[in-house]
């Protein structure tokens, strides 16, 4: 499995790998405490880059990794500079996948009647939605025109955007496991209520999460994740026609929850400003625990915090700007097609992003599970994501 598991992620860990090597060898040992074993070990460590950029070698990217998964929990040094600590970041990011591996054996030691019949599926990420770029700049115009703001210039636009002919919409890995649970399970199956992932959800997954209504238990919030970092991502999609529903509900469910969504954020884009929230952390390298005993029990402390209120008692935070945008759907006719509003939410909030108008934050958190029926990794979009047990 170990080995799969690096297949699977190399070209991250080709990103890391690569990080790694551009740096000094001196920033690397001064992230680390002088005179201790680990200075040898990030020694190895940079060496090991230089070769394997030149051989591409599996055993070299597998020692690199060890070796990050035994650094990652070092003292940290007295005094470093900006360099040491983002190297230092890096060798973290290189070895949470071993630490997430780890995490994953004792909680299969833990839960062994459980895990007896655990079955792993890879999940093929569905293809991107490609936007022309002239429809995104169309867009953003007729918004400024309509908040009376000025048009946009060119560099605004490709700042924004790029300077690409096309613009490439992926599927968030939460998606993908909803749609997989939904779409491609049998009736009778239990799928796994808690959706982990390496990152907090996006907005809109979260919103879409928390409203959607599963067609086995009829229960809105069925799904849960481990909360959301409140960033609206302007590039998202559900992929709906990627995968053909089974049942005709999935697709009603769907469109009710983004209709919801939809009607939700023209609502508050026509609230009073509030002062910004402060940005969150999306991810973070020392998220699984495997280590000592103070590390558990601070990570505990942790999720236990995060996970202090149900996903059906959403609190609303964040900053608004006071802007009406009138979209070319009715929003008092639930549409036949989920992609329909998938399409006026992407209007909306490609054009806001440019715009600077922030939508509203929703930062509930939820409660943790523990149960285990299935493994599913999603590819596409640089997420492990499997149910989370005791981790």
């Amino acid at each position: 499995m170990w080995i799969r598991l690096l297949k699977f992620y190399q070209q991250r860990l080709d990103l890391y790998a690569s990080q790694i090597e551009s740096s000094s060898e001196e920033d690397i040992t001064n992230a680390f405490l002088k005179g201790s074993e680990e200075i040898t070990s990030a020694r190895e460590l940079y060496s090991l880059s230089t070769q394997y950029r030149m051989t591409k070698s599996s055993s070299s990217i597998q020692r690199m990794v060890s070796i990050a998964y035994i650094l990652r929990y070092a003292a940290l040094p007295i005094t470093s500079n900006p360099r040491s600590m983002k190297v230092r970041r890096t060798i973290a990011f290189l070895g949470r996948l071993r630490a997430a591996y780890e995490t994953f054996k004792d909680a299969a030691i833990e839960f062994g009647k459980t895990f007896r019949k655990l079955k792993i599926v890879c999940l093929q990420a569905p293809a991107a939605r490609h936007l022309t770029r002239s429809s995104m700049e169309r867009w953003t115009q007729e918004l400024a025109k309509i908040n009376k703001l000025p048009q946009l210039k060119k560099k605004q636009l490709d700042d924004a955007w790029g300077k690409a002919a096309g613009i490439s919409i992926p599927c968030h890995a939460e998606i993908q496991l909803l749609l997989h649970f939904e779409c491609s399970l049998s009736p009778q199956s239990k799928p796994f209520r808690y959706l982990g992932c390496s990152k907090k959800s996006c907005w809109l997954c979260y919103q879409l999460i928390s409203r959607f209504k599963d067609v086995r238990t009829n229960t809105k919030g069925f799904y849960q994740t481990r909360g959301s970092h409140g960033q609206v991502c302007p590039r998202w999609r559900i992929a709906l026609d990627a995968i053909l529903p089974s049942d005709d509900r999935i697709s009603f469910n769907l469109s009710v929850a983004l209709k919801d969504i939809y009607e939700s954020m023209l609502e508050q884009l026509q609230g009073t400003r509030r002062p910004q929230r402060q940005a969150e952390a999306q991810s973070s390298a020392n998220v699984t625990v495997k280590g000592g005993a103070i590390r558990r029990q601070a990570l505990a402390k942790v999720r236990v915090a995060e996970s202090s209120l149900r996903s059906d008692n959403i609190k609303k935070e964040g900053s608004i700007k006071k802007t009406l945008i009138y979209m070319t759907i009715k929003t008092n006719a639930l549409a036949k097609n989920p992609l329909d509003y998938e399409s006026q939410i992407l209007r909306l909030i490609g054009a806001n992003t440019i715009l600077s108008v922030p939508v509203a934050e929703s930062l509930s958190r939820i409660n943790l599970r523990q149960s285990s029926m299935e493994i599913i990794l999603c590819t596409g979009v640089g997420m492990l994501a499997f149910p989370k047990t005791g981790a």
